[in-house]
């Protein structure tokens, strides 16, 4: 076999296994990289379960305070008005109205099997009836009995009954909400309703949509967030008003937070049924309006959608008491993203591949041309350099699987944007790395890494020890052990930067027993601790620093009791150790 036939196989045979370890680290990475957004995605839907939680409670504590204020304002028409509707005038009406700043004042008559809206300072209600207004008729007929109102939605008050905010039957440009109030003083219902312009501030204030939109802004990959009712998704009803109007209640929308642009109503209804079903995600991906989607559903057991039941009829017990947060993504974008850089690697790896095969090509013809006496000499001279040229591949394979595991490791630990500077630059060390990636709870991960770059530059000597090899801790209680774990760190790195900087050192221990996750913080003192300051530290706005709030101890101490576990404190004349225990279950 001649020289440039051996050359060939060699060259062909570095250009495959070069070619492989890409292939190999691209499907790695990428496979990394889609068990990373599907925890960011399990991370977003537990956020934005919180906040709806959150949000509906102080929805429900702000239109309780609203009920309460239009009970105590029917009260002062009750006592200002007639007993006998007949008596009453619609000046007397528009006054009250006026007076007590309500959007409009109805009062309501029983008559026959009907209660009618009898007079109004709104026009549009007056003569209106109730008998086909569903449990709204049942609660007035309730209060005229002088019962307390049963429905468990609502509020129920004595002798008083308020429903939630919702498009008004007599003019459904209106959302209003209404109070019911009826003592037995009067043959009439007194009913004030407000509009919904200070709900309307509250809600852009502290609401969903605020949040939403802050979400969005915080994942580019996120498209679309939508909160959907199973109950009437692909299956709303409208209705018509005695005004010949179609009335869509709000209780009743298929989305009723958030937005739902890119829509495949048949797909998603069936991954709705069946998030619902199984009790976990659920999700697909498709091309959507000319972009990869992926549309993950995930079933939210709440109280929020209580209030549907009031518009349906037979309401499927499965569905009721659950909405389903939906979640879109651009998978095209994060594939984009990783395809750009593997181009760039792949590139810059060939590039300096082809030139090597070149100057080995050129070396080779230059030795093949030696004759004779000349020959041992350009054999020795052909073999050393081919060698080197070896050498010279191995190498640059070894640098390339070198920066292939950064890309790899980084794109674990979810940090993108680094990952977009390193392979433009291509230069770096992963010892450092390495040591982190292996701890297998990645929130952990991430405050070693930011704790030891804030180290170096406090050129305080940061060593740990983590040997946590899998993700133990839920995403709540993960939160609070980063706050833990880090204010201890902090806390720790602010004593050791007292001392001069041969004296610097912290050093974190992490481990998993009994059922617990455990945490050794130790550090060296400045200063000798008292058994008073032990106690003390966990006092709120207790410090010895300097412009200092005195806050990070206190906050730790109150997440670990929050999450029952445990912090002890140990301090000799050298140094101060902290032992902090979290609860797995």
């Amino acid at each position: 076999m001649s020289q440039n036939a051996k050359f060939l196989l060699i060259a062909v045979g570095i250009v495959l296994v070069i070619t492989a370890n890409i292939l190999l680290y691209f499907n790695l990475t990428r496979n990394t990289l889609e068990a990373n957004h599907q925890r960011e995605l399990r991370s977003i839907e537990s956020q934005i379960e919180l906040m709806v939680e959150q949000t509906r409670s102080g929805t429900e504590l702000f239109e309780d305070m609203i009920g309460e204020k239009l009970r105590a304002a029917a009260i002062a028409a009750q006592y200002a008005l007639p007993s006998d509707v007949e008596q009453v005038t619609g000046e007397q009406l528009q006054q009250l109205r006026e007076e007590l700043m309500l959007h409009h004042l109805t009062l309501l008559k029983k008559t026959g099997d009907d209660i009618v809206l009898y007079k109004s300072t709104s026009p549009r209600e007056i003569g209106l009836g109730t008998k086909n207004w569903g449990p709204w008729h049942t609660a007035f007929q309730e209060l005229l009995e002088k019962q307390r109102v049963t429905m468990d939605w609502g509020q129920s008050l004595p002798n008083y009954w308020s429903g939630p905010y919702e498009v008004a039957t007599s003019d459904t440009k209106d959302i209003v909400k209404w109070g019911y109030y009826y003592s037995g003083k009067t043959n009439y219902i007194i009913d004030p309703y407000v509009d919904n312009a200070a709900f309307e501030q509250y809600q852009r204030v502290t609401g969903l949509h605020a949040i939403i939109e802050n979400m969005l802004k915080t994942y580019p990959f996120l498209v679309e967030v939508a909160g959907i009712n199973p109950m009437t998704f692909a299956n709303e009803k409208t209705w018509i008003t005695a005004n010949g109007e179609l009335l869509d209640p709000l209780t009743h929308r298929a989305v009723f937070f958030g937005s739902y642009n890119y829509a495949n109503v048949d797909k998603d209804k069936a991954y709705i049924l069946e998030s619902i079903r199984s009790k976990r995600p659920v999700s697909y991906i498709e091309t959507i309006q000319g972009k990869r989607l992926e549309k993950s559903f995930i079933a939210i057991q709440s109280p929020t959608m209580d209030v549907v039941r009031a518009w349906e009829e037979n309401p499927d017990p499965a569905l009721q008491g659950y909405y389903v947060l939906n979640l879109t993504s651009d998978i095209g974008l994060l594939e984009g993203t990783l395809n750009k850089q593997f181009r760039a690697v792949v590139a810059v790896v060939a590039a300096i591949t082809l030139i090597s095969l070149l100057l080995v090509f050129i070396l080779i013809r230059r030795v093949s041309r030696a004759r004779d006496k000349a020959i041992q000499l350009t054999s020795e001279t052909y073999t050393e350099e081919f060698n080197q040229m070896y050498l010279d591949f191995r190498g640059q394979r070894h640098d390339f699987l070198n920066h292939v595991s950064v890309i790899h490791s980084l794109v674990e630990l979810g940090r993108h944007r680094e990952l977009m500077d390193y392979t433009h630059t291509l230069v770096g060390d992963i010892r450092a790395i390495n040591d982190i990636i292996e701890i297998g709870q990645p929130e952990f991960a991430a405050v070693i890494q930011a704790k030891t770059l804030a180290a170096s530059n406090k050129k305080i000597r940061f060593t740990h020890d983590i040997d946590i090899p899998h993700k133990v801790l839920p995403g709540t209680k993960a939160f609070d052990m980063v706050r833990i774990l880090g204010n201890l760190i902090d806390n720790a790195f602010e004593e050791a930067a007292r001392l001069p900087a041969e004296e610097r050192w912290v050093t974190c221990t992490g481990w998993i027993e009994d059922g617990g996750v455990h945490f050794k913080l130790a550090n060296p003192l400045s200063n000798q601790v008292s058994c008073d300051m032990e106690t003390d530290v966990f006092r709120n706005g207790y410090t010895t620093k300097d412009n200092h709030s005195g806050l990070g101890l206190w906050i730790s101490n109150k997440l670990i009791q929050k999450n029952r576990g445990e912090i002890v404190l140990e301090s000799s004349d050298e140094q101060f150790i902290a032992f902090v225990k979290m609860p797995i279950s």
